[in-house]
């Protein structure tokens, strides 16, 4: 590639794989596929953030995660009061 040749057989081979992907609809389920995981984790961002807005909740995470370290809770319990705890400060706003 230093000395300009190869490039027209390796651009060859990019070009018959798009048409193959294209033809056997792979590029476009897999565009889809893709687009869906991007949803799945920008509304992950969006509730993480909405999340940290509420000190109130900040503090209640940290006192349920010495409880799962100690044990004293298991990590499915903590995170459904700290659900809990989400679902009513929202109701309330």
């Amino acid at each position: 590639a230093t000395d300009g040749t190869g490039i027209e057989s390796v651009l060859d081979m990019i070009l018959k794989y798009v048409a193959q992907t294209k033809s056997s609809n792979y590029f476009e389920t897999q565009r889809a596929s893709q687009a869906k995981n991007w949803l799945h984790e920008y509304f992950d961002q969006l509730l993480k953030n909405d999340f940290q807005k509420f000190p109130v909740l900040q503090q209640a995470l940290e006192g349920l995660e010495e409880k799962v370290g100690s044990k004293e809770l298991s990590p499915y319990n903590a995170a459904q009061q700290l659900l809990r705890q989400y679902h009513q400060i929202i109701r309330e706003e």
